[in-house]
Formats: C-alpha cells, sequence, structure tokens
C-alpha cells in the first residue's frame, strides 16, 4: 500500500517538474525563411545573399475560409539581402537587421547565381550540410544567366510564395528533382553534379505577374564548378538518361511529309553500363519506353502494323538524336554527372585506378553505343486522323 502511495506521489511531483517545450518560440517571433539565393557581389569578391521570407499574417484565412492574400501578391513574402566574405557572415547580417529570428527549417527552395556557380559551390554546400536547420531535402537550382536575387523577387500567379511554384515544377516529373543531399552526394563521389536552370520568361497573358518564373535548361558541373548549359534537344536528351523523366509529351514529324503524330510518355527505363573492350572502357545507354498516341495529324492508318512501325522509328531516331546530341556536349565538356566514372570505379577499381589520372580525357573519347526500344501501345479508338 505504501509503495503504491510512493509511486503515485513521485508521478505527481514528476509532472509538476515538466515546464512544456523550453525552447519553444511562438511563429509570431519568426521570419520563415522559404527560399535563399547566392551570387557573386559587385566587387567580385564578397558574397550577395538573399532570403526570401514568409509573411505570416498573410498567409492566414480569412473569415469564409478564403486567402487573405491573393495568388500572385508580393505582400506574402519579402526579400532582404546583405553582403559578406562568407555564407554564414551574410546570414548574420540579414539576422542582425529583422526583429525577429530566422527560421530556415522551411527552406524549400536554394538558388544560386550564374556567376556564383561557375566560382564553385564547394563553400556554399559545406555551410548547408553543417547547417542543423537546413534540411538536405531543399531543392537546389541555378539561375540560368541570372543573379538569384532576382529569381527570388518574381511572384507567382498560382501561387502566393513563389518557392511553392519552383516545387510543384521541381515535382512535376518533367525535369530534374535535384536536391541538396543529392547535390552534395555526387558532389564527394567520382562523378560531377547537375541541377535544373531557373529563369525568367514576360508572361504576356498575365496583367498582375509579367514575369514569371521556369525551369529549363541543365547546369553541367565539373566537380563543384558550373561548366556549361544543356540546352534544347541536348537538356532533353539528359533528361531521357537521367532516370528523372516521368511525365512527358513528344511529337515527331513523320517522313515524306506524312504529318505528325504527338505520343505521351507511359513508362520509361534507362540504364548505363561501362563495357571493358580491349582494356578500354565503353560506354552502353539502354532506353526503353512505353508510349501513348495523344494525336494524329497525319494521313497513317495507325492501326495497320506497319504503318504504326513509321512513327514507332521516327521516335526512336529523334530520342536517339537527343541522347547523342547530350552525351556529345558533356564529352566534349569533359563533364561527368552521369556517374559513368563511378560505374567503372564500383565494377573494375584496378582499371579506374590506372586512368584515374587521366580519366577526363579517356571519358572524352570513349565510343557510346546506343540500344533504344520504343513501344507504341495505344493508338485510341480512331484510326486515322479525323
Amino acid at each position: 500500500m505504501w509503495r503504491r502511495f510512493a509511486t503515485c506521489v513521485s508521478i505527481v511531483a514528476s509532472s509538476l517538474m515538466c515546464t512544456g517545450c523550453w525552447d519553444s518560440t511562438e511563429i509570431d517571433r519568426l521570419s520563415i525563411v522559404t527560399m535563399t539565393g547566392v551570387d557573386v557581389a559587385e566587387d567580385g569578391q564578397s558574397v550577395l545573399g538573399s532570403v526570401q521570407i514568409a509573411r505570416a499574417s498573410e498567409l492566414g484565412t480569412t473569415g469564409g475560409g478564403s486567402p487573405a492574400t491573393s495568388t500572385g501578391s508580393a505582400k506574402a513574402y519579402l526579400v532582404e539581402s546583405a553582403e559578406g566574405p562568407t555564407e554564414v557572415e551574410v546570414m548574420a547580417k540579414i539576422r542582425s537587421s529583422l526583429p525577429r529570428k530566422l527560421f530556415m527549417g522551411h527552406r524549400r527552395v536554394i538558388v544560386i547565381g550564374e556567376d556564383y556557380a561557375r566560382r564553385g559551390v564547394g563553400q556554399l554546400l559545406d555551410e548547408i550540410v553543417r547547417n542543423p536547420q537546413s534540411r538536405l531535402r531543399t531543392y537546389v537550382v541555378v539561375a540560368f544567366h541570372e543573379q538569384a536575387q532576382k529569381m527570388l523577387q518574381v511572384p507567382s500567379d498560382l501561387n502566393r510564395l513563389p518557392s511553392d511554384a519552383v516545387v510543384e515544377l521541381e515535382q512535376s516529373g518533367s525535369v530534374v528533382a535535384m536536391d541538396a543531399r543529392r547535390f552534395a552526394k555526387q558532389l564527394t563521389s567520382h562523378s560531377d553534379p547537375y541541377a535544373m536552370g531557373i529563369a525568367m520568361f514576360t508572361n504576356e497573358m498575365s496583367e498582375a505577374s509579367p514575369e514569371a518564373l521556369t525551369l529549363e535548361n541543365i547546369a553541367v558541373f565539373q566537380r563543384d564548378k558550373l561548366v556549361d548549359w544543356l540546352q534544347g534537344e541536348a537538356a532533353k536528351g539528359f533528361l531521357w538518361i537521367s532516370r528523372d523523366l516521368r511525365d512527358d509529351s513528344e511529337t515527331v514529324t513523320l517522313p515524306d511529309n506524312r504529318g505528325k503524330v504527338s505520343v505521351r510518355l507511359g513508362s520509361v527505363r534507362t540504364s548505363h553500363h561501362v563495357k571493358i573492350v580491349r582494356g578500354q572502357p565503353e560506354l552502353n545507354i539502354n532506353l526503353h519506353a512505353i508510349f501513348d498516341i495523344n494525336q494524329n495529324a497525319s494521313r497513317l492508318n495507325l492501326l495497320q502494323p506497319n504503318q504504326m512501325d513509321v512513327v514507332r522509328k521516327a521516335l526512336q531516331a529523334k530520342i536517339q538524336s537527343q541522347i547523342a546530341s547530350a552525351m556529345q556536349q558533356l564529352q566534349r565538356d569533359q563533364a561527368d554527372p552521369l556517374g559513368v566514372s563511378n560505374e567503372l570505379f564500383k565494377y573494375n577499381p584496378g582499371l579506374w585506378r590506372r586512368l584515374e589520372p587521366r580519366w577526363r580525357e579517356v571519358y572524352a573519347a570513349m565510343p557510346i553505343h546506343y540500344n533504344i526500344d520504343i513501344n507504341i501501345r495505344n493508338a485510341g479508338l480512331m484510326s486515322s486522323s479525323l
């Protein structure tokens, strides 16, 4: 009996000592950072850092449940910038200029200015990895021919926060979804990192936001420095072999002026293997994709196998041309974002140690073989174009 009583007294006494979350901070005392940018300052040496901060009071709802701030309104966020010798010093200056504590736990996007990326992103990645508030799932993008600071100031028509718009683009399945963890992993391996380019374009159809953000082109690094951009057909070719592409539509022009056919991607599987031939590595790239017919703007009857085969061969030739364009540019830049060196190191470490001192030159001259397999499974209910 006394033992039970003593236990109850101990439990009650212990509960009185609990004071809740001792280190909690109310949301109205935080500056919630949703996106950050880093550039080279005008002096060419210092770091120009920018943070996009959400206005928590503007992101609530009215009594009827509708948003208090309309989409595309710049009032939903503000951008603060500062210069300093390092990224840490920059954040300290921004923090000292704000009445509220900076909170990086909700940062969703990191934008790297092109000039900064060409100088090297090693210091930035070091700060991100060491910062306990940084989330390694934060997406990394590179400003295409522009400063990151300007990207943080462009509003979105459909999202109250521009960072949300960029995240939705990253998760669409039609671009490279590169986060800080994956970027750092590639940087510390034998391969080279890459990321999507973020660019501004004029949105003539919108009166509220004349400019908008888009993800296009692919930033290619050699170690931690940006060396080139994959654009157009080369960018699309790299998406095919990067294992990031999940949603896509293609239009192929058929030979002999027989019109055009549009297809929608159903599924895609890609792989690449290094094969040793007479002591030298060669690369085999394999792709198997399944498509559905989206639109038939040709004179073909797609229910006839021989005419469907015309579409399949035209699509196969187009995809192989895109992939070959990407690989030719990567070999010319001596950049290995595909991870060919990682595969050689894993499966033939002896040969890798022998080739490592001159690997860039070997990679640039490596023969590449393509195996593109295309299947069109659904021609629809109509055989010919209306």
